[in-house]
């Protein structure tokens, strides 16, 4: 978690409701130095990892460019390049613990999403560059690795899924102007689920023994997404072959490192 503060309550919280011990860890997504010290924390630390969850969502609500330290566009990077990372980080330990899975929150905003020069777009390099452009470009190339890792990971008892989790109040879009924030608070407050309600489609991916097999999959409402609600794109494997490569070579590995890590490429 990047707020300690705010994760130790809700920490202690959860232990006083389920009286089960709960630990927390130090993650923020826009380093990927951070990224690197968590996953080998874990590694050390964890004897078993059975479910991991990608629920990063931050749309940047304004059209300035902010790069992170690592030159990678921010909501890209946490959205997706970040996630990318960690899984990779720690797919051995996924493997260790299987059967195990992962479970990638996206968005329905895949579907305007466009990874053609997808580097370029990492970097902010994009014309025509709008919030929600660069948030749907993010959702569907954390989609599309999805469907890459989950045909890599088949036999090894590691399964791979995404969702749309639903329009849902939470405080993802807390940046950029007062107008543009009070619209989309405004926006939730009348269409939005709740965080139970939203939550509800990654816990059957995270937990629900019908699923154990399922990998590749994009749900949405706890159930296959239809076509009408999915990118084209996601039938693609030649595409999403290329995005997962691109992806992990952005977030440093080279061919002989993934190899060791998903197997023949």
């Amino acid at each position: 978690c990047r707020n300690m503060e705010k994760a130790k309550a809700v920490a202690q919280q959860i232990q006083d409701e389920t009286k089960q011990p709960v630990v927390i860890k130090k993650l923020v997504l826009d380093s990927l130095e951070s990224v690197r010290a968590f996953c080998d924390d874990v590694n050390k630390t964890e004897d078993r990892l059975d479910v991991l969850i990608h629920n990063a969502g931050l749309l940047n609500g304004s059209r300035e460019l902010t790069c992170t330290k690592d030159g990678y566009e921010v909501c890209f990077q946490t959205n997706h390049l970040s996630p990318v990372l960690i899984t990779l980080l720690l797919l051995e330990k996924l493997k260790a613990s299987a059967p195990s899975r992962v479970v990638n929150v996206a968005s329905d905003s895949h579907l305007v999403g466009d990874v053609s020069q997808l580097e370029e777009k990492a970097r902010g390099r994009q014309t025509l560059r709008t919030p929600l452009s660069v948030y749907g470009n993010s959702k569907l190339a954390m989609c599309l690795f999805t469907v890459a890792l989950a045909d890599k990971l088949k036999g090894t008892g590691v399964t791979v899924n995404a969702l749309h989790p639903g329009l849902v109040q939470t405080p993802i879009a807390n940046h950029g102007s007062f107008l543009r924030k009070m619209l989309f608070y405004l926006t939730l407050q009348a269409k939005g689920k709740t965080a139970f309600e939203g939550a509800q489609t990654t816990i059957r991916l995270a937990v629900d023994p019908a699923l154990e097999k399922t990998s590749g999959e994009y749900f949405e409402e706890c159930a296959p997404a239809g076509e009408a609600y999915r990118n084209p794109l996601l039938m693609n494997r030649t595409m999403a072959e290329e995005v997962f490569r691109v992806s992990a070579s952005l977030a440093g590995f080279d061919h002989e490192q993934l190899q060791k890590i998903v197997g023949k490429q």
